[in-house]
């Protein structure tokens, strides 16, 4: 009787497989906190979707939208607000600040993918215990669209990637400066402005004027709320699909980039102070 082995994977990516599945049953152990969240999350949710619903009253479509797909909207944003760390998280400048960090750059692992691998573990965390139970919470009131087609949530699930691996590109970028300055709470504050309005978490980016919705667009937190959401809901197909993939996967690279140097700088300081 033959036997088939499974083919195992290589070292490094074991590795940071286990390091997202560490981050994963990290968050575990947050359950009042998430079912607290999930609350919060669902009826900020419903009063967002009531506000939208009023938007429609008189009229059928809002810029192309209808209210069925704006309260759809809606729910998503609700749903992915852990998903893409929306306001960020403090587990990276925290390391900075306690001096945690001279430890992980010394450990036999690429820093940035180590980082992204936690954030992406938080991430998974974040889709199957807040989105999932957000996302639920909300369409019981509302019985909003939810789409059937499989091609249509393996798209979607191609764009929540990348808008994963872009949040954690911007957030990464933003608690590195605490390298230098110790404190990035005022930056990440007023970032997490700038992301809640220009991912589209707020509205729709299709509600911005005519002047700035293309600027909105061709910036990287599009890529967080907007793409995936558009997706989800069958506005995005065929080539357009396939464009928004390659720009969220163009500005990941370009902020993986910028990253990689941060760490460079990161290390020859620490070698510089530590001789």
């Amino acid at each position: 009787m033959s036997s088939y082995a499974f083919p195992r994977l290589p070292g490094p990516v074991t590795l940071y497989l286990a390091v997202a599945r560490m981050s994963f049953q990290k968050q575990l152990a947050y359950r009042a906190a998430n079912l607290a969240g999930v609350a919060t999350n669902g009826f900020f949710g419903a009063l967002r979707a009531f506000v939208m619903l009023a938007l429609f009253e008189n009229r059928p479509q809002v810029a192309g939208w209808t209210a069925y797909e704006a309260v759809t909207y809606v729910a998503m944003t609700q749903a992915l607000i852990m998903v893409v760390s929306m306001w960020g998280n403090n587990e990276h400048p925290q390391s900075i600040v306690s001096g945690e960090v001279v430890s992980d750059l010394s450990k036999p692992v690429d820093y940035y993918t180590f980082w992204l691998a936690r954030f992406v573990g938080r991430s998974v965390y974040g889709v199957v215990y807040r989105g999932a139970l957000t996302f639920s919470l909300i369409w019981l009131f509302f019985r909003f669209y939810i789409p059937l087609d499989p091609l249509r949530w393996l798209a979607f699930g191609l764009t929540l990637l990348l808008a994963t691996l872009v949040s954690f590109s911007i957030h990464f970028l933003v608690s590195s400066v605490v390298f230098w300055t110790l404190d990035v709470r005022g930056l990440n504050n007023m970032l997490g402005l700038v992301a809640m309005l220009f991912s589209g978490f707020l509205v729709p980016l299709a509600f911005f004027p005519d002047w700035l919705a293309p600027i909105a667009r061709a910036l990287p937190w599009a890529s967080m709320i907007q793409i995936p959401i558009e997706t989800y809901l069958g506005k995005l197909t065929g080539l357009a699909y396939w464009q928004a993939v390659g720009f969220q996967a163009g500005w990941f690279l370009v902020l993986m980039f910028f990253g990689r140097l941060v760490v460079r700088q990161m290390l020859r300081r620490l070698v510089i102070q530590g001789g």
